[in-house]
């Protein structure tokens, strides 16, 4: 997706416009877990009306890609404004709605970031560190040196934090058209600096002052 090109409801639930109807039930169910009232995620990274706005957002998206003619009327639309190519419709043969109550039954909940492996003194006092975090603009770069530094293998943020490789690796290789929507990014890069004991808010803001400039 280009960066000025807004959201569909496809980017939100992150998934590709010819996914069946169970491939999106499922997809509206992982991320709804990540924003709902328990989720240690959700509470600990966004106050409660941008966790509100976050699920309205979600909920129409499913509402109206889970209803065959909704979703079918929404694809032209698409369509005729150039943001999806004739032919890249779900074409599936099932075209029923898939009940998020028999998907919910054979789910189980997603573990969230254990305590991390590094303690906040490591680094407070790693000078290199403190002197990328001081930055106004963080890359990529910046991020991989800095969990580089610390010693933690990219492959131990997917397990712990379920966020998929290659979005991270998007992240610390400033692949901008690999990234998710900015209402994911932002927050999976609150996770990568949480298990990183890193201040979120320096992390997030600093990788979107250069993310803007992209």
């Amino acid at each position: 997706m280009k960066k000025n090109q807004k959201q569909t409801h496809y980017d939100l639930l992150r998934v590709p416009m010819d996914a069946s109807p169970l491939e999106i039930c499922d997809a509206y169910l992982d991320i709804l877990e990540v924003y709902q009232d328990q989720s240690m995620a959700a509470n600990a990274f966004f106050s409660e009306s941008e966790r509100k706005t976050i699920l309205s957002r979600l909920e129409e998206a499913y509402l109206v890609l889970s209803n065959p003619e909704s979703r079918s009327a929404y694809d032209r639309s698409l369509i005729e404004t150039g943001i999806m190519k004739e032919g890249k419709q779900y074409r599936g043969k099932s075209r029923q709605t898939v009940s998020l109550y028999h998907v919910r039954r054979k789910r189980t909940l997603p573990q969230w970031p254990k305590q991390p492996e590094v303690e906040k003194s490591v680094v407070s006092e790693n000078a290199l560190v403190q002197e990328i975090l001081k930055q106004d603009l963080l890359t990529g770069q910046d991020l991989k040196k800095i969990r580089t530094t610390l010693g933690i293998p990219l492959e131990r943020i997917v397990q712990q934090t379920r966020i998929a490789t290659g979005t991270l690796e998007a992240i610390e290789e400033d692949q901008f058209n690999r990234l998710p929507p900015v209402v994911y990014l932002k927050s999976f890069l609150k996770l990568y600096a949480q298990y990183l004991q890193l201040d979120t808010n320096i992390i997030v803001k600093g990788y979107m002052n250069h993310f803007k400039t992209g």
